[in-house]
């Protein structure tokens, strides 16, 4: 008799726990790549050398190339934040690409509270002209 009563009451259950979607809710999706931070990072030689040049060729290359604006992404200003910077200073660099042919560079640092640079410098080298959207 309790056979009888037991085998239906398995057979619900085992209905009830097919129809019932799997317990991993998430599609088996390859996982997105993830962006890293510093992907537009410049070590501190770099820094100076491309703000050497600014300072001594930038007013000519200002005389010769108008820069109208430079495109930066959220996600940067975000990492400079990021650094617990309490502030973001932008220096402007010239990197010499050959001989008489110049890139214009926007260069963002965060600040501490002390107002001393943080030394992670980021490189948001997208100038218009070449690079207008």
């Amino acid at each position: 008799m309790k056979f009888k009563t037991i085998l239906p009451l398995f057979g619900i259950v085992c209905t009830i726990l097919a129809c019932n979607p799997s317990s991993d809710p998430k599609p088996h999706e390859s996982p997105a790549p993830k962006v890293t931070l510093d992907a537009d990072t410049i070590s501190q030689a770099q820094f100076d050398m491309w703000t050497a040049a600014w300072d001594s060729m930038g007013s000519n290359y200002s005389d010769t190339a108008l820069v109208k604006y430079y495109t930066m992404p959220v996600v940067d200003l975000a990492a400079v934040l990021g650094e617990r910077a309490t502030g973001v200073r932008f220096y402007q660099g010239l990197e010499v690409i050959a001989p008489g042919q110049l890139k214009a560079h926007l260069i963002a640092v965060g600040l501490d509270e002390s107002k001393t640079i943080i030394p992670k410098y980021y490189d948001y080298s997208n100038p218009c002209p070449p690079y207008c959207q």
